[in-house]
């Protein structure tokens, strides 16, 4: 008899916190994909290569947002159902 052990390996973690935000303008399931998974991954992305993503993302943020990566970490909070308060 052979037993294996194996340990799940999750390729994406738990978002980062930030106030939730609401996208400025409606997603669509694909676009709402995205960001969720770009903010599972920031983690394990460098600031320059997360910044510069976000910054791809600068049409669905609000527009008084100085810092793209924080902000497009706030919608993907919204997007997942949390909202004001409860981040």
């Amino acid at each position: 008899t052979l037993v294996v052990y194996q340990h799940s390996t999750s390729l994406h973690a738990k978002l980062p916190q930030a106030t939730p935000l609401p996208p400025a303008r409606p997603l669509s399931t694909r676009e709402q994909a995205a960001v969720v998974s770009w903010a599972s991954r920031a983690q394990r992305l460098s600031a320059a290569r997360s910044d510069e993503l976000a910054q791809l993302a600068r049409s669905i943020l609000p527009a008084h947002s100085p810092d793209a990566t924080v902000a497009l970490r706030g919608v993907a909070q919204w997007l997942v159902g949390r909202r004001e308060g409860n981040a």
